[in-house]
């Protein structure tokens, strides 16, 4: 797939084509139920996905909830020893599930 795909021009474009060969392997919930776990368990569809940015340090993620890409600056992190931990759930509703597209309306 990733052969087959131009260069990405920037940044954003190469995240959407990690993105979009992601999905060439991504189980959708409800497609395969019950293949590989117990009943009411999680597992038999793909939960998340990860994308890592080397050059500027970032994760970027989607969950089967919210496909919306999130992002992470490491830049934004202390990560110096003895710094207070901090988590994030990947599923958290403070995450944006949409992007409100009526600022790019044209006249």
């Amino acid at each position: 797939v990733k052969s087959g795909m131009p260069r990405p021009r920037n940044l954003a474009a190469a995240v959407a084509q990690a993105f979009t060969v992601m999905d060439v392997v991504t189980i959708p919930m409800g497609l395969q139920m019950g293949t590989d776990s117990t009943p009411g368990d999680e597992g038999d569809y793909t939960m998340w996905g990860a994308v890592y940015d080397h050059l500027s340090p970032a994760v970027y993620w989607r969950t089967a909830e919210n496909y919306q890409p999130q992002r992470l600056s490491l830049a934004d992190l202390d990560l110096r020893e003895g710094a207070p931990r901090r988590y994030l759930q990947l599923n958290s509703t403070a995450l944006t599930w949409f992007a409100d597209a009526s600022p790019a309306l044209l006249p």
